[in-house]
Order: structure tokens, then sequence, then C-alpha cells
């Protein structure tokens, strides 16, 4: 029995594998310990393989970190902290700890050793500095720019690269090329081979020259370089996908609901090529309905461990940089195996939804696996004319037969719309842009995208169907990647109050805890206002991201007690998982046990974490290549007037979103007039000093377009009036 006042220490058999790995790597201290010295005090109850892939797992989930020769240390007795390292202009470094734990940890010039901006590292707490701890980094876990991207200037001894990204001020030192294989100002790819300390430049060699820019393969080729996106795939992975019939064996039928009699259907954008979601109705009477959402079947294609599930964990989603994809899984397996195309039987999982005119599921769910025979490929356009009674011929054709499912599919989405408008669910409903593009696939025109009842007809039952499957897994103690949309922190609300009283907006907040009723509210108070996109961009900002995990906390924005993602498997590689999970179930296959259970649920979580970094990427690669094309578009136009509307105020200056283009530029702080300008932080104000101007938000005004930096992929403007 411990002692009183004394925890009892478990015994060792009664750890888990996981803290027993822990407790073993942790009593080595820094010096660590190789795998196959833990694998040896493990013992042979566990199998190498599972063994492998839970460390594998940990050091992801950053339970375990690995250093020079593999060595295997745990960061936490050490006092380590593990994060992305950020560098200010003045050479100061941030390491911000993973998981968002403690405060950012301060680091020196001197004790950066040889990190750069970006860089995820194990820093030690060594001192105090400036009222807060300050370390230095102990070592580098991931190089963010391994490879990197810059224009090749040449030299006599050595050639230099100027690096794209503005965070990284460091030249790289290279072996020059011929001049006739690249000239000055070209862009290439670099690998960096040596990391000297300081401000010393990098050492590397070009791995690829991409060509001077400008032509829109180019262009998509920098940014894809940029955010480390490999738009190929392993030979493996191909040859893997080469191997799947394009015609269901009759053995993969064994055991599946055949719905290949049901009038099932898809609608997606016009442009679309890969149909991973289809939908079918039933009329029950007494105001219900029974709702089938039918998924590709992407899980019975793509096995744990292969090569094409390798590529999905580590693609973790398909990119849409404006006029390509660069999907998550060949194109053989998402465009023609995996696809629900019409007049051909698909492999799909199956959820069936009994829901009345409240929008309440009144019966459990009925989950299957299950094969289809798409009736009819619908795109949103042609069902939107149908709803607005607008059809041409074409549309008649298209939608003939089908005009009653559409009808109930209305009626049925709208229930589910107001029940989660009831429990207090977000619509901040901001405008998306689409670019047109020419032939020569430069930006032509470019148009707020409409978003209309056919569109939220299928995200109201996507949106229902993912809920349903998240529950179903928790209710029975499955393991799973949960969506997570945390709730904001009150203050960053409360901060923002005083400016959007400034717009005319009075609103009471909970000290304690904010609700998604607090922002619904706000919402619906704000969105006929002229300043109301700008106050739902605001809003939208003082939301936490949300991320996928293994723990479920719900999702602030749908309201959901619990969430997950289901409905697109062929471009998402958590919903990829839930499918193998929710399948698995169905089949009465028993879960894994012992070590084996330890090493999926810890996998589970390294894939969670992953996926929610690659979504980023993926918003980044989009972000930057629509801001690019946008900026081409209006590099010729400079020196044109053009309205605009105040998005954005700093002590640098203001954000000016110009209504023709619906792009933001910046008017700089030294264009504003010539005097001092005093930022008021709380009330996002600019005040001019002598004369009393005063810049605010969702204020009116004339631009001239001044200047345009394709690099850092900024817009400049300089203020000439009121609009």
């Amino acid at each position: 029995m411990a002692k009183r006042g004394r925890s009892a220490r478990p015994r060792a058999s009664a750890l888990s594998l996981r803290d027993r790995i822990l407790e073993m790597v942790g009593k080595t201290g820094a010096e660590g310990l190789s795998f196959s010295r833990l694998e040896k005090r493990v013992g042979e109850e566990v199998k190498r393989d599972t063994l492998r892939r839970l460390v594998d797992s940990m050091v992801l989930t950053g339970r375990l970190i690995r250093l020079d020769r593999g060595r295997l240390v745990n960061p936490e007795p050490m006092g380590w902290v593990v994060g992305r390292l950020r560098i200010t202009r003045k050479g100061i470094g941030f390491v911000i700890p993973e998981g968002a734990l403690g405060e950012d940890l301060l680091i020196p010039r001197r004790g950066l050793s040889t990190a750069v901006d970006g860089d995820r590292v194990v820093a030690q707490v060594v001192g105090r500095q400036r009222g807060r701890d300050s370390g230095a980094i102990v070592s580098v876990l991931e190089r963010a720019h391994a490879r990197l991207v810059g224009q090749y200037y040449h030299g006599t001894r050595r050639a230099r690269i100027v690096p794209r990204s503005k965070w990284l001020d460091r030249l790289v030192e290279v072996t020059p090329l011929p001049r006739k294989q690249v000239r000055d100002g070209e862009w290439v790819v670099a690998e960096i081979t040596h990391w000297p300390p300081g401000e010393e430049p990098l050492s590397g060699r070009v791995a690829e020259v991409i060509g001077p820019g400008g032509t829109p393969d180019e262009d998509l080729e920098i940014i894809l370089a940029m955010h480390h996106v490999d738009p190929e795939f392993a030979p493996e992975a191909l040859e893997e996908v080469e191997r799947i019939p394009l015609e269901i064996p009759e053995e993969r039928l064994a055991g599946r609901r055949d719905l290949r009699g049901e009038r099932i259907f898809t609608i997606d954008p016009a442009t679309a090529k890969d149909f991973d979601d289809a939908l079918s109705i039933e009329v029950l009477g007494e105001g219900r309905w029974r709702l089938g959402v039918h998924i590709a079947d992407v899980a019975e294609h793509v096995q744990p461990h292969t090569a094409l599930d390798e590529a999905a964990r580590w693609r973790g989603t398909s990119i849409y940089p404006v006029d390509r994809v660069i999907p998550m899984l060949p194109e053989r397996l998402s465009d023609i195996v995996c696809s629900l195309r019409p007049d051909e039987d698909s492999l799909t999982v199956s959820v069936f939804l009994v829901i009345d005119s409240h929008g309440d599921v009144v019966e459990a769910p009925d989950m299957c696996e299950s094969v289809i025979h798409s009736a009819r490929r619908l795109d949103y356009g042609q069902v939107q004319r149908f709803f607005d009674s607008e059809m041409s011929e074409e549309d008649r054709t298209a939608v003939e037969g089908l005009e009653g499912d559409l009808r109930s599919l209305l009626d049925l989405s709208r229930a589910l719309m107001e029940r989660r408008r009831r429990r207090g669910a977000l619509d901040l409903d901001l405008p998306e842009i689409e670019l047109v593009l020419d032939e020569d696939r430069r930006v032509a025109d470019v148009f707020k995208r409409p978003r209309w009842d056919s569109h939220r007809l299928v995200e109201e039952c996507m949106l229902a169907a993912n809920e349903a499957v998240a529950w179903h897994l928790l209710q029975r103690k499955i393991s799973s990647i949960h969506r997570d949309h945390d709730e904001p922190d009150p203050e960053r609300l409360a901060q923002l109050l005083p400016a959007l009283r400034t717009l005319g907006v009075k609103q009471r907040i909970s000290p304690h805890r904010v609700v998604p009723r607090d922002y619904q509210e706000l919402l619906i108070k704000t969105r006929d206002l002229e300043a109301g996109p700008i106050i739902h961009r605001l809003l939208l900002r003082t939301l936490r991201l949300a991320v996928y995990d293994v723990e479920n906390r719900g999702h602030f924005g749908l309201a959901s007690e619990c969430y997950t993602h289901f409905t697109s498997p062929i471009r998402r590689c958590p919903d990829l998982i839930v499918h193998r999970l929710l399948k698995s179930h169905l089949r009465g296959e028993p879960p894994p046990q012992g070590a084996a259970r330890e090493a999926w649920q810890e996998e589970l979580a390294a894939i969670a974490a992953l996926s929610s970094s690659l979504e980023r990427r993926a918003e980044r690669v989009e972000r930057d290549m629509t801001k690019l094309k946008m900026l081409r578009y209006l590099e010729p136009r400079l020196g044109e007037e053009m309205t605009g509307i105040v998005t954005g105020v700093s002590a640098h200056g203001v954000w000016i979103e110009l209504d023709e283009v619906f792009v933001d530029g910046f008017a700089r702080i030294s264009t504003l007039g010539e005097e001092w300008w005093e930022f008021d932080e709380e009330h996002l104000t600019l005040r001019g000093e002598t004369t009393g101007a005063v810049w605010r938000l969702a204020q009116r005004v004339r631009v001239r377009l001044a200047s345009v930096d394709l690099t850092a992929l900024e817009l400049d403007v300089a203020p000439i009036g009121e609009a």
C-alpha cells in the first residue's frame, strides 16, 4: 500500500505499452535509445512491425523525438519544448509549442544554432529574458526549407540563389550551372546540403530549373515547390492502381446491399471529374423522408500500409489551385474506378436517415456496404435552374423523371437547415471568388461565386450523414477521427466588440464562455448591413481553426456535439480512414487488441495531426495561386482608378477590397496623407493628428492601383478620395 500523501506508482505490467516506451526512453535522458535497444527491452511479446508503427506514430505526434543516428528521446522529462520556430525581422526566434500548449519560448540570436524560420525544432529553457523564458535550440527535427524555390544568379566560383520566401533571409550558394542551361533571374529548386549558423549563406545544389516564370504552368510549379507539394505519385502507387480492375469483380459484391434498382443520382459542379457522393430520397408520409447518402467505397481499393495508402496519408487532401487538380489519389482511381459515374455500377457505403419535417432523425440510422447504379449526373446549375423555373431544353432533359426527388430534397434540406439554426449553428456565408480563364489559362474576368439552394441541398445532406456516422462510431466506443472545432476564447471576441460598435453593432457576450448562439445573433443582426461581409470576416478571425483529432470535442461552428468527415474519401484522408473503421464494424470484425490496438490508436492520432497540417498546406497553395493569377490580371492595369471598401486597419496602413475584382490592396500609411496617424487598436481606426481625419472599417474610398509584387503576392494601392 502506498504511504499516505504519496501516489502509488503503477506496476510495469499495469502500464500501457506506450507509457512503458515513454518510461524506458525517458530514463536514458538526452542520450536517448536506439530502436533496436528499445525492441530488446520491450521483449518478444510485441511484434517488430507493431512496435515500429507505434514508435513512428509517437514521433509524428511529438510524444517522442528522433534525433541524429535515429536516437529516440522523450522530451517531457527533459523539459524540452517541441514546436515550430518563427523568426522576426529583427532576427529573434520564438518556438511555438505543438498543440498550442504553453507560452511561446523566446530564442535569442545566439541560441538559434543552424535553425531557420519554419523549422520544427527541440529547444531547452536556459534562462529568462524580457520577462519570459528564453532558450536555445537543441536539435532541428525537420527542415522547413530542405528544398526551396529561388531566383538563380551566376557567379565566378559560386552561383547564388535568392529564396522566394520572405521569411528566409539567407542566400544559397551552389555550384554554377552552364549559362545556356539557366539565366540570371530564372526560378530554380535548390536542395540544401549545409546549414551554417548565423547569417552565412546556405550551401546546396540546383535540383531543378523551372524557368523565368510568367506562364501558368511555371507559376503553378513555383507555388507547389514553395509549399513542398510533389504532384507526381510514387511508381509503386501507380503500379498498384493499374492492378485494380475497371469492372467490379463478382466476388466484391458478396455481402453488399444491392441498390442498383433504386433511383440514385449525383449533383456536382459542372466541371467536376470525380463524383464521390450520390443521393436518393423516399417520401414516407406524415412529414417524413428517408434520405440516402451513398459515398464511393474508396477503402475497398486502398488497403492499409500499401503504396496507395501512403500516398493518401502524406498528401492528406486533394488540392485545387484554380485551374488544376492535384489529387490525393491517382486519377485512374479518383476519376474512374471510384467515381460514381452515371449508368455504371459502383461500390459505395450508404447511410439511410429517416428525418421528419423538423429536421430531426427519428429512427436509428441504417448503414451498409452497397452497390449502386447512378441514374443521372446533374450539376448545381441545372438543379438551381429547375428550382427557379428557368430551365432550357437541355436542363429539362437532364432532370426529367427526378423532379419530385429534387423538390423533396429541397424541402428536406430546409428542414435540416432550420434544425441547425435552432441549435445555434453558424452560417458565415462569406462569398468566394470565381476566376474566369481564357484559352491561355489567364484571368479574363472575376465574379463572386453564387451560393444557391442546390449547393445548400447537398451540403445539408452531407452534414447529416457525417454527424450520423460520428455518433454511430462514438456510441459503440470505436476509436475514430473526429472533426473538432473548439469554442473561441471569449477574450478574443471581447477585444473585437469595440470595433463592431464603431460599425453600429452592439452585443453582450458572456465573459466566461462563448456559445454558438452568440455568434449566430451577431450574424443575423449584421447580415443586411453594407459592412456585413466585413463584420463576418472579422468574426471568422476570432474562431479557432477546425482540426482532426482522436478526441471528440464537438464542432462549435456547426453547434454539433459530435462530428466527423465521411463523405469525401476520394479527396480527404480522414474520410478514407473513417470508412475503414465503419466497414470493419459493419462486417463484425473484432477490433485489434493489446499492443496492436495501442499502435492503431496512436496511428490514428498521427494521421489526424498530419491531416490537419496538410489541410492548411492545401489552403495556402490554393490561396497563393489565386492571388498570383489575380495580380497578373491587375499588373497591366496599374495606374487605373477603382472604388473599394476598407476591410482592415493597422498601425502601418489600411486594407481596401476593390469592388471590381474583390481583391484586397494595401494602402501604406505614407499614402494616407502627410501627417502623423495615431492607431487605435481597440476600435481599429487611424486618426490624423493635424486634420482629425479618420480611417475606419467599412469606409468607401477611391484608389489608384500603385504597384504589384508578384513574389511577395502583394498589391499596393494609393487612396485618392472618397467613393
